[in-house]
């Protein structure tokens, strides 16, 4: 439940890090949760651009908004041209290196990356 679209999305972007935890005392009136402060610096990491972004985002999407199945079921039902069929998504799968039966939240940024950018350079658009 901690990791979900927002963190994959900052995260293409900026190294993210906990600077601190906020008491709950410190506000008025008091919130019955616990605050944090965070630290986001932008980070020269490879950016994705164009056609590659672009299946980044709907990709991540689709998948959180489906989080409990696995990646190569979710393959099978993205929208559109970036659908795949059982082979096409396992032999997708062993290319970027990832497990079929993973689910959303298994996956790493960098995972997300390579399976954007093989999508989008496979997409036939």
């Amino acid at each position: 439940k901690d990791y979900g679209l927002l963190s994959v999305w900052t995260q293409l972007v900026y190294a993210v890090s906990m600077a601190k935890v906020v008491n709950p005392t410190c506000f008025w009136p008091k919130p019955r949760v616990r605050s944090a402060v965070v630290k986001m610096v932008l980070t020269d990491r490879r950016r994705l651009a164009g056609e590659t972004l672009s299946v980044f985002y709907v990709l991540t999407e689709y998948a959180f908004a489906h989080r409990r199945k696995q990646i190569g079921t979710i393959l099978r039902s993205l929208p559109g041209r970036l659908a795949r069929s059982a082979p096409e998504g396992e032999a997708l799968l062993d290319a970027v290196g990832l497990d079929a039966r993973a689910r959303p939240s298994d996956l790493c940024v960098d995972d997300w990356r390579r399976l954007a950018k093989t999508l989008a350079t496979n997409s036939g658009g």
